[in-house]
């Protein structure tokens, strides 16, 4: 019984040994050979459609393909942007949309047999937009001065990473100009969004 037991935990590190030796052997091929294995090939494939960092690559044509360069480069840093305001913006949508469904214009608009597509997205969705675009409004300069973390991650050169740059560098110059700017776009944007309360809502007017 104890011959047994030893010889097969001999039996196992030599097996171990065999395959190791075998992998080594199949590296040395594929080295010399300049050939790569399709595991890498396919991970190497998918980081060269989604680069981690840039903003272009150098050496591509003007036109078409250098659009489509720059749109591959800006997918990562536009996700990660997208998904900082998407849960806010859901959670606004659906709490107004649920007060606004609540209403007698909508009770009226389903009495009438329109049907429930045209109820959503003629007479609730509007009116329910209505706080949706003061947030989004109110968002758009933070998305400016907002993102100097993801700007640094992925080597975009943008106004927020300008901002800290200038502040630890002591350039207040620029570092208050920036400020300015983005003070005018509260502005505008808060303009912008008034101006929409009218175009959503049928019952606002301005005089």
């Amino acid at each position: 019984m104890k011959t047994r037991i030893r010889v097969t935990t001999s039996a196992a590190p030599a097996a171990n040994a065999a395959a190791a030796t075998k992998m080594g052997s199949a590296r040395t091929e594929w080295r010399r050979a300049g050939r790569v294995p399709e595991s890498r090939i396919r991970t190497d494939q998918c980081a060269l459609k989604l680069p981690a960092g840039g903003f272009s690559t150098p050496g591509v044509p003007e036109g078409l393909a250098r659009l489509l360069d720059r749109l591959r480069y800006m997918l990562l840093p536009t996700v990660v942007l997208s998904l900082l305001f998407m849960a806010s913006f859901t959670r606004y949508t659906r709490s107004s949309m649920l007060e606004v469904v609540r209403q007698d214009y909508v009770r009226t608009a389903r009495a009438k047999g329109l049907s429930e597509t045209v109820v959503i997205n003629k007479h609730a969705l509007r009116n329910a937009l209505i706080p949706l675009a003061t947030v989004v409004a109110l968002s758009i300069p933070a998305l400016f001065a907002g993102a100097p973390l993801t700007e640094t991650v992925f080597g975009w050169p943008g106004v927020g990473r300008l901002l800290v740059e200038a502040t630890l560098g002591g350039d207040y110059a620029v570092a208050q100009g920036i400020i300015i700017f983005l003070s005018t776009l509260v502005i505008v944007f808060n303009l912008l969004a008034d101006i929409s309360y009218a175009l959503l809502d049928p019952r606002i007017r301005y005089d």
